[in-house]
């Protein structure tokens, strides 16, 4: 399981969190206050390369942190 860390422009959360929902290898997303305002789960290790190229790609992204469970 790999956990995508998402902070967004301000005011743009929404936007950064529905991009990153209509991913196919996204399992689940949620929207948070905090130094982060989204966070998603990405279940297949072998999606992730594709997942993060598509989710830097989401408007009003700001910076992306990446977690991956051992």
């Amino acid at each position: 399981m790999t956990t995508l860390l998402l902070q967004a422009d301000p005011g743009r959360a929404a936007e950064v969190a529905s991009h990153v929902a209509a991913l196919p290898a996204v399992s689940e997303t949620v929207m948070t206050s905090g130094p982060y305002d989204v966070i998603a789960q990405v279940a297949d290790e072998a999606d992730v390369p594709t997942t993060l190229a598509n989710a830097k790609r989401a408007p009003g992204l700001a910076r992306l942190c990446v977690c991956r469970s051992t």
